[in-house]
């Protein structure tokens, strides 16, 4: 993981939170993935 900070509107931090919460939602939890 790095550290980035917020410098500006739709920079490299606002791209990098909105892909982090789009796989943070569409994720599954590891007992689903077991009952397979």
């Amino acid at each position: 993981m790095f550290h980035i900070k917020r410098q500006q509107e739709d920079g490299l931090y606002d791209r990098f939170a909105y892909h982090v919460a789009e796989l943070w939602n569409g994720g599954r939890s590891t007992t689903e993935l077991a009952a397979r």
